[in-house]
């Protein structure tokens, strides 16, 4: 008893070994290929200096990064978050530290009281499903 490939004999199976067809890229910056492809959320442009506490996404289309506001104090620390959310849609958010309630949190409220205490995890998020 022998078992064949699907297919043809001596013909590949469409999609695997077919070559595909790349877009014309040339001449557009990396930026612009990504936001560009149907269906695709924009991603936000996040570029890292000394004073970013984080940067990133969690491979929803949330993408953001954290840093603290300029009129932060030690009794009111307070972060701000520039990003793009799940939609696409641009958002820019003022987040104080001491105003976090962990049991109702976003994720960008929870990574920032994270990035502020400096907690050292070994998973996703110090977030804690009660």
């Amino acid at each position: 008893m022998s078992i064949s490939g699907i297919g043809t004999a001596g013909y590949p199976v469409a999609g695997y070994g077919a070559k595909r067809t790349q877009q014309n890229t040339a001449g557009k910056n990396f930026t612009a290929q990504v936001n560009n492809v149907a269906g695709t959320p924009k991603v936000y442009n996040i570029f890292t200096d000394e004073d970013m506490l984080w940067t990133g996404g969690n491979g929803t289309g949330l993408s953001y990064y954290l840093k603290y506001a300029e009129d932060s104090t030690e009794d009111d620390p307070t972060i701000i978050a520039k990003g793009v959310d799940e939609n696409g849609n641009e958002f820019e958010k003022t987040i104080h530290i001491n105003q976090i309630n962990p049991k109702s949190a976003t994720v960008v409220e929870m990574r920032a009281l994270e990035a502020h205490t400096g907690i050292k995890k070994l998973g996703a998020s110090c977030i804690i499903q009660i």
